[in-house]
């Protein structure tokens, strides 16, 4: 991305930006790192049609993480939009390498995180996993809100877009049918969403936590997604499972909340994730 409007930008920020330098910022947006008279900044920009609304969630979902007061996350600064640019201007995060008790301060910020609590599952808005819509509309039950809200619409999406068949949408439906004998009702907890391991940033001792898809609910499914792509230590899923002990038949709730990530990844990158959303779905045929 070219022609940032320099300018309008710093009278946004109320200071001179003195250089611009682009950086990682995903697949999603451009992003750059700003330097100021007082310090650095990190600018998230796009000039796609869902991108003012995804940069609206992302705002809203670090607001939400940073109002728990458990783990660190970037403070927002300013979100707008300047002629076809969206923005969001964040704290910029010197990522250090992970030292001392990083894992074990990880997951107990994490099920500090979790400790936020609701009366039902979802969210105040709908938002985004990826470039995906994420429905979030309030549901007291957990099995209700995961089976219609999370795996349904990733399978018709699959269906729609021609990346899953009749057939295929069919093997599901014995899966579907017996959530309630195989995921417990749980109190809704306040999630990160997407928690795997290039959404968090080191920062010495401590974790920050970065582009969340936050909504309540279920906090293994964090610990799922976690585990999918790996990146994270075996202390710290024990220093988790210490804090927080799970009911009988984790692994088997993991593997289930693991579909619904592989449904989305299948419907952003295609094909490829079939053979591991088929494995899990054999298992209930």
């Amino acid at each position: 991305m070219s022609g940032l409007p320099l300018q309008e930008l710093s009278e946004q920020v109320g200071t001179h930006i003195k250089k611009v330098q682009p950086v990682s910022g995903g697949d999603i947006n451009q992003a750059y790192r700003l330097e100021t008279p007082d310090g650095k900044l990190f600018l998230k920009a796009n000039t796609f049609p869902e991108g003012k609304s995804m940069l609206a969630s992302e705002q809203r979902g670090l607001q939400e993480i940073q109002k728990s007061g458990c783990i660190l996350s970037p403070k927002v600064i300013w979100r707008g939009t300047i002629n076809d640019y969206s923005f969001l201007l964040l704290e910029f995060i010197e990522e250090r390498e992970k030292v001392g008790n990083f894992w074990e301060n990880f997951a107990r910020e994490l099920d500090c995180l979790h400790s936020n609590s609701r009366d039902a599952h979802g969210f105040d808005s709908d938002n985004y996993i990826g470039t995906l819509n994420q429905i979030n509309n309030p549901d007291p039950s957990w099995v209700s809100f995961f089976r219609d809200q999370r795996l349904r619409v990733q399978i018709k999406m699959g269906l729609d877009k021609g990346l899953i068949n009749s057939e295929e949408a069919k093997r599901f439906e014995k899966l579907l049918n017996s959530l309630q004998d195989i995921l417990p009702e749980t109190t809704p907890a306040l999630l990160h969403g997407d928690l795997w391991a290039g959404n968090f940033l080191s920062a010495g001792e401590n974790a920050v936590l970065i582009d969340p898809a936050c909504y309540y609910g279920s906090p293994e499914i964090d610990l799922a997604m976690a585990k999918l792509f790996g990146g994270f230590s075996n202390s710290f899923f024990d220093s988790y499972g210490e804090m927080s002990p799970r009911p009988p038949g984790l692994s088997e709730r993991i593997s289930i909340y693991q579909l619904y990530y592989l449904l989305v990844h299948l419907n952003l990158f295609g094909r490829s994730y079939w053979s591991q959303i088929k494995r899990i779905i054999d298992r209930y045929q």
